[in-house]
């Protein structure tokens, strides 16, 4: 038996209307991390474990240092975005 949820959700904030795209480059990344569609937020990145790997204050424009982070496969959370894979180099 399959269920279908109808329930379209137009003004929940997770709705993909409302969250802005989030581009990362590069990726893979060697020293910072620089994104487009976003505003100054709060970041969180996660290893592929799901444990948190370093957090801070991300400013529009500016780049996120990962200098300090091992090479591997990661997860960049932002408050107001879904998370977004990314490869240190």
């Amino acid at each position: 038996m399959v269920k279908v949820d109808y329930n379209m959700n137009f003004l929940h904030t997770d709705s993909s209307v409302l969250t802005p795209e989030l581009r990362l480059f590069p990726n893979p990344v060697t020293d910072i991390l620089y994104m487009t569609g976003m505003k100054d937020d709060q970041f969180v990145i996660y290893n592929a474990a799901g444990q948190e790997v370093k957090a801070g204050s991300y400013t529009a424009g500016k780049g996120i240092q990962v200098q300090d982070v091992s090479k591997g496969s990661y997860w960049l959370k932002l408050e107001r975005s879904k998370a977004v894979q990314f490869i240190k180099k």
